[in-house]
């Protein structure tokens, strides 16, 4: 399973991608896409619109392909993934996936 989460407010890393660092990223959710096909899926990338909420300001975008890519919107979220808006649900999905 890949689990990514990325915050709206990134100034880094941009959400919808573009220049940053010297580098050119391409959006968080084409980058959620790429590694969902890379791991066996074979549909059409999740419209922004279709993810579902799963907290207020977070939400999914699940693709079930070889093995499961589970993208996170944090919105307004920086780079820091245990940014204190999410740092108690990302902490707590980190250890239900990972205990079971």
């Amino acid at each position: 399973e890949f689990i990514y989460f990325h915050g709206t407010s990134d100034r880094t890393v941009p959400y919808e991608g573009g220049q940053s660092l010297g580098l050119t990223f391409i959006g968080a959710q084409a980058t959620t896409y790429a590694f969902a096909k890379a791991f066996g899926f074979n549909g059409a990338q999740i419209a922004d619109g279709d993810g579902v909420v799963v907290q207020s300001g977070v939400t999914k975008y699940e693709y079930n392909g070889a093995s499961k890519v589970v993208h996170y919107k944090m919105e307004g979220m920086s780079h820091n993934g245990f940014d204190p808006l999410y740092k108690d649900f990302v902490q707590a999905l980190i250890k239900t996936t990972i205990e079971g």
